[in-house]
């Protein structure tokens, strides 16, 4: 029976693999659901048709049908085996509560020597550990992230031989940053792996990225996380990974790099700086210098556009004289707020209305379908927007 979400990862020889959570043992009401569900797993071939090397009905990759395993994620091995994890509750009744497991099975339907049948512990602590992913290391092993505590991420390195890498704490790697809500794992191509973290503070999102090796995790060690620009200055913010400091450097077009000020972080790793050094409707580079692991390291360069500075204008229809029927006006506006344009007759009768707001600072061109059946005459421009009001006379002709 069917019981919960399919994972699927290719062989690398045309087939692919099938992991998924599985309640072929339950007896029916009123047992509990949740306590029967179990990962299975089962081998197709390029041509369609089951491996006859495993189970007809999938292969028990932990089957308890008194404790609940669920979330089952799949990927290929270096040897066109299969990698699973799951979210198991088994340490629920010896006080690690969730845990993340992970089992190796080879290509013909046995498990990988050294794996315990029924998986083994990615991380198996107090924590709650869940929705835990997995991908090849390169060398036999694999890479596992989960979910530490509901909101954070963390990361593990298991050997070949199912033993946790020596290097990496027997219970998980915490990856640093911001509450993670979303991760996503893939191989790097050699001997490591890549985690993308979206996580958010001070109420907004950003995408953190750690790259898995054989020694530890290592983060992309500073980002930018949020930047904004006026006529009068460019805020930038950048969020940091085991960084004290960095040197702000800045170019315009054509320029050279120019260092501009010395960054300290604040205890959340966040680097902060404002620009008032700056000509409206100028484009700069920015970009962070920093002592690295292996000397002087970038973070990638940031252009920013400085908009221009405007005001307040309103140069009428396009064309004056206009034809009847397509009343096009254009105008510039200073920054951005409520406002409204209005086409008024030469009685004071309003012909025409039409709100600014959510337009930005500059210029703009409006057509005006509810004045498209206007007669022939003159008629007044009414252009109201923060506390001012410009008039100017627009003609219509047949």
């Amino acid at each position: 029976m069917f019981g919960g979400p399919t994972d699927v990862a290719p062989d690398g020889v045309g087939g692919f693999y099938l992991a998924w959570t599985d309640m072929r043992g339950y007896p029916g009401p009123p047992a509990p659901e949740n306590r029967y569900k179990n990962i299975y797993a089962q081998h197709w071939l390029a041509d369609g048709t089951r491996d006859p090397r495993w189970p007809a009905s999938g292969f028990p990759v932990c089957v308890d049908f008194d404790i609940p395993q669920f979330s089952a994620y799949a990927a290929t091995d270096d040897e066109g085996g299969l990698l699973v994890s799951w979210t198991d509750l088994r340490g629920a009744f010896t006080g690690s509560g969730q845990d993340v497991y992970a089992q190796k099975i080879r290509s013909d339907g046995t498990v990988a020597p050294g794996w315990p049948v029924n998986g083994r512990p990615v991380a198996q602590s107090p924590n709650t550990e869940t929705e835990g992913q997995v991908v090849k290391d390169g060398a036999g092993g694999m890479y596992v992230a989960y979910r530490l505590n509901f909101i954070h991420a963390a990361t593990q390195h298991l050997l070949a031989d199912g033993s946790v890498d020596p290097a990496w704490a027997p219970n998980g790697v915490p990856l640093p940053g911001p509450n993670s809500e979303d991760f996503v794992l893939c191989w790097d191509g050699f001997r490591g792996a890549v985690v993308a973290v979206r996580g958010g503070f001070d109420g907004q999102h950003h995408v953190f990225a750690y790259h898995l090796g054989p020694d530890y995790p290592t983060a992309a060690t500073v980002s930018l996380a949020s930047s904004s620009a006026t006529h009068e200055r460019v805020s930038l913010v950048w969020q940091g990974v085991e960084i004290e400091r960095a040197w702000l450097e800045r170019r315009g077009e054509s320029e050279a790099w120019v260092e501009v000020v010395e960054l300290i972080a604040d205890g959340s790793g966040r680097l902060t700086y404002e620009d008032r050094a700056i000509e409206p409707g100028a484009r700069y580079a920015y970009r962070l210098r920093f002592d690295g692991a292996s000397g002087i390291a970038y973070a990638s360069e940031t252009w920013i556009e400085v908009p221009e500075v405007f005001r307040l204008a309103l140069a009428g229809l396009r064309p004056n004289p206009s034809p009847p029927g397509d009343l096009v006006i254009a105008f510039t506006l200073a920054r951005e707020g409520a406002g409204t344009l209005e086409v008024v007759d030469v009685t004071g009768r309003r012909i025409a209305r039409r709100s600014l707001e959510g337009l930005a600072a500059g210029p703009h061109t409006l057509r005006l379908d509810e004045a498209r059946s206007v007669a022939a005459g003159v008629y007044w421009l009414r252009l109201t927007h923060s506390g001012q009001v410009l008039t100017t006379r627009g003609v219509v002709l047949r």
